[in-house]
């Protein structure tokens, strides 16, 4: 059984912003201190980050055997928007208009490329 190329994709997306949300706190002192600019290269955090992005570049290159580049592409800025609702949950970071705005108008032009 094949996983469709879409949902390899998709999850290629989800993956990619898992990345960022590790990294992010990797970087966050209050995790273990303040520690050099060396030292947040190895937490653990930001090595789950490293390894989620190079999952999720695999998964896109295998979406890209199937899906034209001019479609997989700007289809990874869906990521945006899991990293933004991700961060105002998770680190309490501010969902603004002007936030919630410049989403709408990703899933918006995403939304025209899949149709």
């Amino acid at each position: 059984m094949s996983i469709p190329p879409v949902a390899t994709l998709l999850m290629s997306v989800l993956i990619g912003a898992l990345g960022q949300i590790f990294f992010k706190w990797g970087v966050r002192p209050e995790i273990s201190g303040e520690v050099s600019s060396m030292q947040v290269y190895f937490r653990p955090a930001t090595l789950l980050g490293f390894s989620c992005y190079g999952l999720s570049a695999l998964l896109y290159i295998w979406s890209l055997r199937h899906i034209p580049l001019s479609i997989a592409y700007p289809s990874l800025a869906l990521s945006y928007v899991i990293v933004v609702a991700a961060s105002a949950l998770l680190f309490s970071e501010a969902m603004t208009l002007q936030k919630a705005l410049a989403i709408a108008l990703i899933v918006t032009g995403v939304a025209v490329l899949w149709k």
